[in-house]
């Protein structure tokens, strides 16, 4: 009898804790598509690669991406400078190609 409580314990524990998971992480995701949409209205020429529906996968997806494009001041402190712009391109450029070759 005591495994069957047990049983239905552990059930609803990991049906609570796993709906919370999941919504924190589609909130969070909410909350960076957000912003990138307001990069994009702020920034000319991120709204160039933003819009691009190649590279717009990319932006919203990939990891690294998002833990630079997170912080407004790397976002500026790419925004400022020509050569900090063509690195990120070329780093969106080269992580579109390699999703584009596993496919």
């Amino acid at each position: 009898m005591g495994f069957i409580i047990e049983g239905i314990l552990e059930f609803i524990i990991e049906l609570f804790v796993t709906n919370r998971l999941e919504n924190s992480g589609s909130f969070r995701k909410r909350r960076y598509r957000s912003k990138l949409k307001r990069y994009a209205r702020e920034s000319e020429w991120f709204e160039g690669l933003y819009r691009n529906p190649e590279y717009t996968h990319v932006i919203e997806d990939d990891y690294e991406l998002d833990r630079l494009l997170r912080k407004r001041s790397t976002f500026r402190a790419i925004e400022r400078t020509l050569e900090e712009r063509r690195r990120f391109e070329r780093m969106l450029s080269d992580k579109h190609e390699a999703l584009a070759g596993r496919s």
